[in-house]
């Protein structure tokens, strides 16, 4: 029982380590306006980085409904397969184990390019390079054509630039017919984390993070100095058991569906992820 307990204590603590991340660069497109192609959050290296299109796309227009806020929107997909993209750039220098996830959705009445895969590029004189397992297939929702918490090769650690992109891979659209030059994409929600190679980022998020079981209205408190974005609940063998996203500092999690015994909560916030471990006691 006892070799149990310890197992079990050096598991959590491996995966609490493994997921404990600062915010690099994000773009959630906030605004509606021209500004959105910068990041709205991150380090304050990526101030000035942008999100662009090319390969003879439309221009972008920030002003469309996204999955949280606004989005950017792109028509002129049609012939563009190997050839037309969304990408940013980026600085990930003392960071690393970056990882990257997003959200792309592709047009109803409107079908947008369906295929899609995640490429790379270190500094402006490399080349473009797949990254495994980005295989993106949209449709029209915000749920299918997502990458989540993606890593991306340890080339991307600690540099100086970074570019990456979201490439066409077929001229099929999403109820497979051919992509039309009136095809909308929209792109939403681009995060990019890693771990300071100085852990003082880190620290300094995850320290100012509270987390605790609340037996009086069998909930999860969670409580952060800054804006928390979604916290995510698993169980102690890392399987993921909730998702909410929120835009809050302190949130209750409904805890009735969890069991006696300890889970490990993230917590991502405007300044990085927070990850602790909970002790649920009915």
């Amino acid at each position: 029982m006892k070799t149990t307990f310890i197992f079990l204590i050096i598991l959590m603590l491996s995966f609490c380590s493994m997921y404990s991340q600062d915010l690099v660069a994000k773009w959630t497109f906030p605004t509606g306006s021209a500004s959105d192609a910068n990041p709205d959050g991150g380090l304050a290296i990526n101030t000035g980085k942008v999100f662009i299109t090319a390969g003879g796309t439309s221009s972008i227009d920030f002003s469309k409904n996204g999955a949280s806020s606004k989005s950017a929107q792109v028509t002129g997909w049609d012939n563009g397969a190997d050839t037309k993209f969304c990408q940013i750039s980026l600085t990930t220098t003392g960071y690393k184990d970056i990882q990257i996830s997003s959200k792309m959705q592709s047009g109803g009445n409107n079908p947008g390019p369906r295929d899609f895969k995640l490429q790379y590029k270190i500094d402006d004189s490399g080349t473009w390079t797949d990254v495994v397992n980005s295989t993106i297939v949209t449709a029209n929702d915000w749920t299918t054509g997502v990458l989540s918490n993606l890593p991306l090769p340890t080339e991307c650690n600690d540099t100086a630039l970074i570019y990456i992109r979201w490439i066409m891979t077929s001229n099929t659209d999403n109820v497979g017919g051919t992509v039309a030059s009136t095809g909308i994409l929209k792109t939403d929600d681009i995060y990019v984390y890693g771990t300071s190679l100085t852990g003082i980022e880190e620290n300094s998020v995850n320290d100012n993070i509270k987390v605790f079981y609340n037996n009086l209205n069998n909930s999860i408190q969670v409580n952060s100095f800054v804006t928390i974005e979604t916290v995510k609940i698993y169980n102690i063998n890392g399987s993921l058991l909730s998702t909410e996203n929120i835009n809050e500092n302190n949130y209750s999690a409904n805890a009735s569906f969890l069991k006696h015994g300890i889970y490990i909560v993230m917590v991502y916030t405007s300044k990085g992820i927070g990850t602790k471990r909970v002790v649920v006691n009915k």
